[in-house]
């Protein structure tokens, strides 16, 4: 199994290709805008991308999945309760997708957004344990995804926290506690309050040190994961509705988008052995083109982007 990790740091995001290389089919997972690296590295690997799969509806990031899709022709793939704008397949709970050997198994977990999904990663059908899972936004390390943003469609912040709570402990915390896990994002993003440092973590580590995930009952947790969060950006609610968008074009009000320069992240490829005492996932090296996350945030909070870009809306 090929299984990289890329992570940029002006946005504190974290993405995945994930390959069987031995029939040559992989996906990638949240891809950011600049698909180049996702490219390349499949190239070298002669994997063929036949899915670009979104954990959720990003807000913090334009996604590139567009951008991935029309490069390699792979299908879109969103959890079921998506609602965007473009061809696309959407996947139920429990479902999978086969990539040769390698299965990828969604869990539905609404609460940051309704249609959050985690991705099961399984090295073979006869695989005993999961390699790992990819969490989204529904778990980070040390922090949970927060539930107050533009993903909750009218719903109420303590709805979404309620929704959050049954998703952790009913479809992430019955994982085998050596279960590797990468989040989509790290410190310095605007979607928690207390995210690690860290890249990678495991469900057994998460489950004694994540401050969230230690609390005793749903009022308790709502009460937590409610409160004491950052302000929201104010371009957050534009890129979501930016990335649910047919295309590129200025119809869909993306010029003001298209003119930042994508930054290129780092890239890391864990071992795809048996489950380890710690990830085998060894830190992203930091790029020298790229501010710092909160540089970043800050910027956004500060500045009137449709003003700042040139494109009034």
């Amino acid at each position: 199994m090929k299984f990289v990790q890329y992570y940029l740091d002006c946005l504190s995001q974290a993405s995945y290709l994930i390959g069987d290389e031995t029939t040559g089919h992989a996906a990638v997972v949240d891809p950011r805008r600049d698909v180049q690296d996702y490219l390349d590295d499949a190239a070298a690997s002669g994997l063929s991308i036949d899915y670009v799969i979104e954990t959720h509806v990003h807000a913090d990031f334009l996604s590139g999945h567009l951008e991935l899709a029309a490069a390699t022709g792979a299908a879109i793939v969103y959890g079921e309760a998506a609602d965007v704008h473009f061809a696309h397949r959407k996947v139920a709970d429990g479902e999978r997708i086969q990539l040769g050997q390698v299965g990828l198994e969604f869990r539905a977990t609404p609460g940051h957004t309704p249609e959050s999904v985690c991705i099961v990663v399984w090295e073979s059908p006869g695989a005993e344990a999961p390699y790992g899972v990819l969490t989204g936004d529904t778990l980070f390390i040390g922090d949970v995804g927060r539930p107050d943003l533009q993903g909750g469609q009218g719903l109420s912040p303590e709805v979404m926290a309620r929704q959050l709570y049954r998703s952790l402990h009913t479809s992430l915390l019955t994982l085998p506690d050596a279960t590797r896990v990468y989040p989509a994002h790290g410190a310095g993003s605007a979607c928690g309050k207390n995210l690690s440092t860290e890249k990678a973590s495991t469900i057994g580590e998460q489950r004694r040190s994540n401050y969230a995930l230690r609390l005793d009952t749903a009022e308790d947790f709502v009460a937590a994961v409610t409160e004491g969060q950052p302000p929201q950006p104010g371009y957050f609610a534009r890129v979501a509705e930016l990335t649910v968008c047919t295309s590129r074009s200025a119809s869909c009000g993306t010029g003001w988008a298209s003119s930042i320069r994508p930054a290129r992240s780092s890239r890391t490829a864990p071992a795809a052995t048996g489950p380890p005492s710690r990830p085998a996932c060894s830190a992203p090296r930091a790029s020298p083109t790229c501010p710092t996350s909160s540089a970043a945030i800050r910027r956004g909070w500060r500045r009137d982007y449709q003003t700042v870009l040139g494109r009034p809306q």
